[in-house]
């Protein structure tokens, strides 16, 4: 099964699945105006959490300084590291 594709034209994202086009703010709207006024509120401090826990990172250039300072052996023995223990999904534990 293919995903949605995304479009986006001046501001507005919408996305398609064969013929039909949503624009994403007015069906976050309308899903929004059929919840209970405590829900409402529930979403609107959630997507204000998604805007304040934005994490500005470092610029590429400012980690220019660290590139070759760790050998093959340590980068190959991380990459493996990450490989194994990270991204694990673990649904019991949900």
């Amino acid at each position: 099964m293919r995903g949605p594709e995304y479009r986006i034209s001046k501001g507005s994202v919408s996305w398609i699945i064969g013929v039909e086009y949503m624009d994403f703010r007015a069906e976050i709207a309308k899903q929004v105006e059929r919840l209970p006024p405590t829900q409402q509120e529930r979403v609107l401090r959630f997507v204000a959490s998604l805007s304040a826990s934005t994490v500005a990172g470092e610029s590429g250039a400012s980690l220019r300084q660290f590139s070759r300072s760790l050998d093959a052996v340590s980068a190959e023995e991380m990459t493996e590291a990450i490989e194994k223990e990270c991204e694990r999904v673990d649904a019991g534990q949900w």
